[in-house]
């Protein structure tokens, strides 16, 4: 799902609309983003991906890793500048980011 992000505050903090921007226009929805201490958004760094707070490690990056089987330690190991708090802030924003998805029954 590709979004649009309008208003992020000065620390890159989401804390404005969201638009979705591959939805059809009668289907366009918007939702207040929340906000996460250790994930930054800046449409300067990795396109505007969420990233961990002061690096240019996506969250995409670390659920796909995850997803792939890698544990905690070995992302920590191959990210000495990780902790294991951003790793649980990657998830949480992952679960936030899917509390708020829509899903349309295929006709």
């Amino acid at each position: 799902m590709e979004i649009a992000i309008r208003g992020c505050d000065v620390r890159g903090r989401l804390c404005g609309i969201v638009d979705h921007v591959n939805a059809r226009p009668n289907e366009k929805r918007r939702f207040i983003a929340m906000s996460h201490a250790r994930i930054s958004v800046n449409p300067a760094v990795m396109m505007g991906k969420p990233c961990i707070k002061g690096t240019r490690i996506t969250v995409e990056l670390i659920l796909r890793k995850l997803g792939a089987g890698h544990s905690f330690a070995d992302l920590i190991d191959s990210y000495p500048h990780l902790s294991e708090e951003d790793l649980r802030a990657a998830l949480a924003f992952a679960a936030d980011y899917m509390r708020h998805e829509t899903v349309l029954a295929a006709v």
